[in-house]
């Protein structure tokens, strides 16, 4: 399913439509009726409060059905979307910070590379560290046939392994200390020995 969010911010699946079946923005949408349904291909029908709303613009596909609502746009009625299954992988270790602004704060190791930086779409955001890399400053990595945890400098940074700039990839064993920024951490397996997923 491709979901799509509209302006007015309606969610909507832009596999079926082009366009929001709550308010008619979208690809191909117009804001010209007050109807619910706001595009040319929306036809209101005389029985009830609906309109037919044909998926393209030639009118040749095959139409829907969908709720008019002439009234304030905050009274609109609720509608249900389905939502796709929440993707998730299983901790395999853990990184703790004992040194920085986030001291104490735990951060889960997932199955193959986890990047660290300190925005949100990172797999380890440490936001709280300015000297930390918005992005990719390094990387942890979990090969699951060998059970082996890998610390990988990034690029353009520095990071500090045991006390050592790291400029090549190491292994990771339990207790390791590495430290980016002004934070410093220790790691912690989960997966190791006869543990794994």
């Amino acid at each position: 399913m491709k979901l799509a969010q509209c302006k007015n911010g309606h969610y909507y699946n832009q596999e079926i439509t082009q366009f929001c079946p709550v308010c008619g923005n979208g690809s191909g949408a117009e804001n010209t009726n007050n109807i619910l349904v706001r595009n040319e291909n929306a036809f209101r029908n005389s029985s009830d409060d609906t309109a037919t709303v044909y998926l393209d613009q030639n009118m040749e596909t095959e139409e829907m059905t969908v709720p008019i609502f002439d009234g304030d746009p905050d009274d609109m009625p609720t509608m249900g979307m389905p939502i796709a299954e929440e993707v998730w992988s299983p901790v395999v270790g853990w990184v703790v910070c004992i040194e920085g602004k986030s001291r104490g704060r735990d951060y889960r190791i997932h199955p193959e590379r986890n990047f660290i930086g300190r925005t949100g779409d990172m797999d380890i955001s440490i936001y709280e560290d300015e000297k930390i890399a918005l992005r990719y400053h390094c990387s942890i990595v979990y090969e699951p046939i060998k059970k082996e945890f890998m610390l990988v400098p990034g690029s353009e940074t520095s990071t500090f392994y045991n006390g050592e700039l790291l400029e090549k990839y190491v292994k990771l064993n339990e207790n390791d200390k590495f430290k980016i920024g002004d934070s410093t951490f220790v790691f912690v397996p989960f997966c190791k020995g006869d543990v794994s997923w």
